[in-house]
């Protein structure tokens, strides 16, 4: 069967919106099944839009703005015509959306990379990339010194590539990422009973420390830090004291290198 497009991504899309038709969502659970990297990319977006709706959902229950309830009594006066009225609610509308896209990216990007933002996408990197069998990662372990030097470039700064064996956990390798406007990194290991945590790394361009902390979704936890050039996060379906002691041992080991 021939391989989806992933640059014609409308089906996708809406495959993942679950828009399309009984038929066309049984053709196209047949074809991901057969076609790795169009399957990510939809678990990808399916936990993008959680990780919103985890984040965002309560917004619903909060008191409409009061600029908006302002410009919306002026609509409602009698002495105004019907193309006034749209235009001023379509105004008032522009302005609640662009205020709290504003809000929101304001809020994301303080600080450089915030605690929330970096846990959230190694948690939905995790999710994507954990269940992988063939193509859990891009450069495996064996080759690690080219693994190490090649995201340490991408990202900005080198790393030292913690050995977490003590904890149960093995390198499996690692791959190359995306954080919005800039790369990213991610290195995975295995336990014995073929449990997978990943580590997500990129750059802090505000160069603000922030000691180790937690976040959670679900089963799901992340727990993350900043030094002088990057954020990292341990993530995985681990308990919060696992995802401590493993951070740990990945923070003792990693803050020690000289970068």
């Amino acid at each position: 069967m021939t391989k989806l497009d992933i640059h014609e991504s409308w089906r996708l899309h809406a495959y993942a919106d679950n828009e399309l038709d009984k038929e066309e969502r049984v053709k196209m659970e047949t074809q991901l099944t057969d076609d790795p990297e169009a399957r990510a990319e939809v678990e990808f977006w399916s936990a993008q839009k959680r990780a919103m709706k985890d984040a965002y959902d309560g917004v619903l229950a909060e008191p409409v703005p009061g600029k908006l309830q302002a410009a919306l009594k002026q609509v409602s006066k009698p002495a105004q015509d019907s193309s006034w009225r749209a235009s001023a609610i379509a105004a008032a509308l522009a302005t609640l959306v662009i205020g709290g896209v504003a809000g929101w990216y304001a809020g994301s990007q303080q600080g450089g990379a915030p605690q929330f933002t970096i846990a959230d996408r190694a948690l939905n990197a995790h999710v994507v990339y954990a269940v992988e069998k063939r193509h859990a990662v891009e450069v495996a372990a064996d080759e690690k010194e080219h693994l190490q030097s090649w995201l340490g470039k991408r990202i900005g700064s080198a790393f030292k590539t913690p050995d977490l064996a003590v904890a149960g956990f093995n390198l499996l390798g690692g791959r190359l990422l995306a954080a919005e406007d800039r790369p990213a990194a991610q290195l995975m290991y295995e336990d014995a009973n073929k449990k997978r945590i990943t580590i997500f790394m990129t750059s802090n361009p505000s160069h603000a420390e922030r000691a180790i902390e937690l976040a959670s979704r679900g089963k799901l936890v992340a727990c993350y830090w900043f030094n002088d050039k990057i954020g990292l996060a341990v993530a995985g379906e681990i308990t919060r004291e696992e995802a401590e002691k493993i951070a740990k041992l990945a923070y003792d080991q990693m803050e020690g290198e000289e970068s």
